[in-house]
């Protein structure tokens, strides 16, 4: 919080606090929570060595690096001794480095990215992490909740907040229903924990809103999918999780009376069947929100991903029931992580990007001699520097598209002149 956002929220507790409506016993407590938050993060980079392309395979869309190095420095939480959960948009072939708040370093390997949540594992090789222990229950809105976000060998910038709803879904983004936190995000916030008054790991920041002094707001994965991350890890292998689409194993239609939503078929040992579900039974509500249409139905279906529960209210007969349905699998989504959608002015992702050590020093050998970790060698990159270096690239690589078929045109001409000459000999 800015100083006039804490002095409004502590002139109203102090207002409250003079109506009797608040009494400090009643307000969390947060240093365990902050120390073993604080003790639990480190600092993330990314370093993408550049790989000159093969002789001969010239791609004019193939992104062209400014820099011997492209170096993106976000957040994780350590679950284990040698375990760091984090949000990372991995590139093949990166090395992995990870900072503690005291300097000490060690590279980490990749075990599991995942790629519905943006959330991936990483194994420490030579360091241990004191862990946090993950949230029993899924959080709540209404509480009280802290975050860290790692600064490199310096301590964690650390917020204080409140989740203000959950299961919210940002409209044209790929990601999972999110926490929405009234917390202000940090340039290096991607992969910062969220953490309750209990010291347990609520979630994990994936957006953050765009810098507005009012009304601050941090997104983040609730932590049960670190679960799914965890069960799906194994010892000799990267695990890449791709997005499937759930299936109910049902088909909905519109019913006879206006608004209303009716089993039209169920698959024979499908998920629906099996929790109880029979052709002809009325859909009410999907996960609490009630439904009027087959397109309302599939919203919070798509939401989530094979081995998740949703709940269907529904009328069988003259019987009200509430049936819990396990997901099944279908198939397989493109190859690509979840993305914050197109319209980029209400969230940005929150992680820094350095790509300007050629401008430094051309003849740079070891880019991490030259920064070890992120706000020494380097100033945080505001995110709308950022999304302009991202339009900056793409229309490089437009230029460059424009340029090859430039040149294919020119050659295409010099062969019809060839060809009009030797005509013109013939004739």
């Amino acid at each position: 919080m800015n100083l006039k956002s804490t002095i409004r929220f502590a002139a109203l507790l102090l207002a409250l606090g003079a109506a009797g409506l608040v009494h400090a016993a009643e307000l969390p407590q947060f240093e365990t929570a902050v120390q073993q938050l604080a003790a639990a993060t480190v600092t993330v980079r990314m370093i993408a060595l550049s790989a000159a392309p093969p002789a001969g395979e010239a791609d004019p869309l193939a992104k062209q690096p400014k820099s011997p190095s492209r170096v993106t420095v976000c957040t994780g939480v350590a679950i284990s001794a040698k375990q760091i959960v984090t949000c990372l948009r991995y590139e093949s072939g990166s090395r992995l480095r990870v900072t503690l708040a005291d300097g000490r370093q060690a590279d980490a390997e990749l075990k599991v990215i995942d790629h519905f949540s943006t959330l991936a594992i990483l194994q420490l090789q030579d360091l241990e992490v004191p862990p946090i222990s993950l949230a029993a229950q899924d959080p709540a809105a209404g509480r009280w909740v802290v975050s860290a976000a790692g600064w490199g060998a310096a301590p964690a910038v650390q917020t204080f907040g409140m989740i203000g709803a959950v299961d919210r879904q940002i409209p044209g983004a790929d990601l999972p229903p999110l926490l929405e936190c009234d917390l202000r995000g940090a340039a290096t916030a991607a992969g910062s924990g969220i953490v309750n008054p209990d010291a347990t790991l609520a979630g994990i920041v994936v957006a953050v809103q765009k810098p507005n002094d009012d009304a601050p707001r941090t997104y983040a994965v609730p932590s049960k999918h670190i679960q799914r991350l965890l069960a799906s890890q194994a010892a000799d292998k990267v695990i890449v999780l791709q997005r499937r689409r759930p299936t109910l194993g049902l088909t909905l239609a519109a019913g006879s009376k206006a608004e209303t939503v009716v089993v039209e078929k169920v698959a024979a040992d499908g998920p629906a069947a099996q929790a109880g579900i029979a052709k002809g039974d009325q859909v009410l509500a999907v996960d609490g929100l009630y439904i009027r249409s087959v397109y309302q139905a599939i919203g919070p279906v798509l939401a989530k991903q094979p081995g998740d529960k949703i709940r269907l209210k529904v009328l069988q007969g003259e019987k009200l029931a509430l049936v819990e349905v396990t997901l099944g699998g279908g198939v397989e989504f493109p190859n690509q992580l979840a993305q914050l959608g197109g319209d980029r002015r209400l969230l940005t992702d929150p992680r820094i990007e350095l790509a300007r050590l050629a401008a430094k020093d051309p003849n740079l050998q070891d880019p991490l001699a030259a920064m070890e970790v992120a706000g020494e060698d380097e100033q945080p990159v505001d995110p709308r520097d950022e999304q302009i270096e991202i339009l900056q690239r793409a229309i490089d690589r437009y230029a460059k598209l424009i340029e090859f078929y430039q040149q294919q045109l020119d050659a295409q001409r010099d062969k019809v002149k060839q060809l009009e000459a030797k005509q013109a000999t013939a004739d």
